[in-house]
Formats: C-alpha cells, structure tokens, sequence
C-alpha cells in the first residue's frame, strides 16, 4: 500500500466520516489510506485516516515500505489482514479500532476507539472505549474498563481492570483479581489469583502479589513480595524497612 496523494475527498470529511473528534484532527498524526478493490468492492477508493501511532514500533516505523493490507469495516475500524477475528463479532467492533496483524480475537466486544498491538491474543473479554493494548499480550475472559493502557506483553486472566489504569510491560494478572480506577502497575509485576487492588494504588517494577487487598491510595516499592493486606494510604518499603509506614 502507499500513502494517498491526490485525495477524493477532504481531510475534514475523511473526519467527519470516521467520527474523528475536532480535537484530535491533526493531519500529521494520521496516515491516509485508500482502500483497494480487492480489499472492498463496496469501499474501493475510499480513503480512512489511520493513527500514525501505530506505526510506532520498529518493525512499523516507515509504513510506506511494508507491504501491508487492512480490511475495512462499515464503521470504519481497521484490521490488518493478518489477525484472525472470528466473524461472528465482526459487529461487537466498535468506530474507529485499529487491529495490527499476526494476532486472535473470538467472543469479544470491542468498543470505540480501541488500538490493538502486534499479536495480540484476545478470547472472551470486552475491552471499553478508548483501550490501548500493546504487541504479543494476551487478554482471556476479562473485561477492561476505559482508557486503560495495557502494554507489552501481559497475560491477563479472568480479571477486571478499572479505568483509566496502566499496566506496563510483561505484567500478569491472575484469576479473579480486580484492579480499581486510575492505579499504576509497572514494568514485570506479578499478581497472584483472587487479589483486589484499590483505586489510585502504585505497584513498582518486578513485584509479587499475593496478598488479598491491596487497599485504595496505597504504594508498594519495587521488586517487593506482598502476602499480608495493605492497608488505605500504605508505603510499602523494602526489607531494609521494619514495617510500613503510614502516607502523611
């Protein structure tokens, strides 16, 4: 594919069209691209604006020289052809997804807004407006809230994330854990089956959780191992640490 040069249509109706809002119209974020017959009889000409941010990672960074195809649905959501998404719930794919290739998708529901990552496996869940899911994750019967940003290959099971919660890289989340609004997990945490995590909590790099409750507003320091509850506005410290503190 290559990117459009002469334009049918204006960049405001390419917008307008996708339901793209006034304020992330900035035409140097976008690529835009044209739809080919044998992508689309219904389509072919059409040109969509595709995030340029998904063309972040190395092996994406200069599209014009991929060979790339995408399929184009009626509400304007992008899949690279390359990622199996069962048919079924082809209508359970919200405006304006984008789907990178080599991934899976059966029995869930994906709402507006969505970018999904290189090979991502994604079975039974329901992902909320707006969620960015980074390359080789694997979501499974779990639904997550909205604007939840989930990088680099996580494993997330039978789990609730609340919104507006980031999970870095290479983070597992185990069965029957709910993870509350706005918390932080970072890069290599792992959370053992049936925890609770709190609103606004921050868990550091390498982690290992294994307690309960893990209570609202509360900080666990890096590469700790957590089996006892954590009480509301905790610092958990280190070894070097007799007990934890309580937050000013």
């Amino acid at each position: 594919m290559s990117e459009v040069e002469k334009w049918p249509v204006s960049y405001d109706e390419i917008f307008k069209k996708q339901g793209i809002p006034e304020d992330c119209q900035n035409v140097d974020d976008y690529f835009f691209y044209e739809v080919g017959r044998d992508e689309s009889k219904k389509h072919a000409g059409e040109t969509y604006a595709i995030p340029r941010v998904v063309y972040a990672k190395d092996n994406y960074n200069d599209p014009e020289s991929k060979e790339r195809t995408f399929t184009m649905l009626e509400n304007g959501a992008v899949i690279e052809w390359s990622t199996r998404v069962n048919r079924s719930m082809i209508n359970d794919i919200g405006k304006r997804v984008i789907i990178l290739g080599h991934g899976f998708i059966d029995k869930s529901t994906i709402d507006d807004a969505c970018e999904i990552g290189e090979g991502v496996k994604l079975f039974g869940s329901k992902l909320g407006f707006g969620v960015k899911v980074g390359e080789h994750s694997e979501i499974r019967d779990s639904e997550i809230s909205h604007e939840v940003i989930i990088g680099d290959g996580n494993h997330i099971n039978d789990a609730e994330i609340g919104a507006l919660t980031t999970l870095e890289d290479e983070v597992t989340i185990s069965d029957a854990t709910k993870v509350g609004m706005h918390s932080l997990i970072r890069e290599g945490v792992f959370v053992n089956v049936n925890v609770k995590i709190g609103n606004r909590v921050r868990i550091g790099k390498k982690a290992l959780i294994n307690a309960l409750l893990i209570s609202d507003d509360s900080e666990i320091f890096e590469g700790l191992t957590v089996n006892k509850t954590v009480g509301r506005n905790t610092f958990v410290y280190p070894s070097s640490f007799k007990r934890a503190k309580k937050v000013k």
